[in-house]
């Protein structure tokens, strides 16, 4: 798709034993404000399953909070087009991957202006896929009320819907059997 931006980083395990950035340098400075918005967002956010429930700012890696700014940034300022629409995840730990996919995608939602959009957190399992949503569940109802009051949680369906502009965010199982 033209205008499309690429993350991808082949030399990906270089980079992390190098210390250096996962994020291309060319993904950079798409739109600061909204990426710095959107880190900012996500810094509020807590994890619902560590003791003291401390708030990504302080418990998330600099690395995945730059992943979460130039992903959540990269809108092209003329057209107000999104310039990555998808983004597949690895990380070396499975509950750190969890935790942090589940806030970048409440992120997005609350970061969302567009009335009914819909985002998907697609796991590879079941188990990761209920991880994933008792995170970003969890991470609603342990804020101190402005979440709470923004979004409403629906466990049975794996959805939390933003009230303000009705975009929801599910959150499912790629089922191999499906292929």
């Amino acid at each position: 798709m033209p205008g499309t931006l690429v993350l991808a980083c082949p030399d990906w395990e270089t980079r992390l034993r190098q210390g250096r950035s996962l994020v291309p340098d060319g993904a950079r400075g798409i739109n600061d404000r909204e990426a710095a918005r959107a880190i900012a967002i996500f810094d509020r956010l807590r994890l619902p399953d560590v003791v003291g429930l401390p708030l990504l700012a302080e418990a998330a890696g600099d690395w995945f909070r730059e992943i979460v700014g130039v992903l959540l940034g990269a809108i092209d300022a003329g057209s107000g087009e999104r310039l990555i629409r998808e983004l597949f995840l690895l990380a070396p730990k499975k509950s750190a991957k969890t935790s942090y996919g589940a806030a970048m995608m409440l992120t997005a939602l609350l970061m969302n202006k567009r009335p009914r959009a819909e985002f998907l957190l697609i796991a590879p399992t079941q188990a990761i896929s209920e991880l994933a949503f008792a995170q970003a569940a969890g991470m609603v109802s342990c804020d101190d009320g402005f979440l709470q009051k923004r979004c409403h949680v629906q466990e049975h369906l794996k959805t939390i819907t933003d009230r303000r502009t009705k975009a929801q965010l599910k959150i499912k199982t790629f089922d191999t059997s499906v292929l």
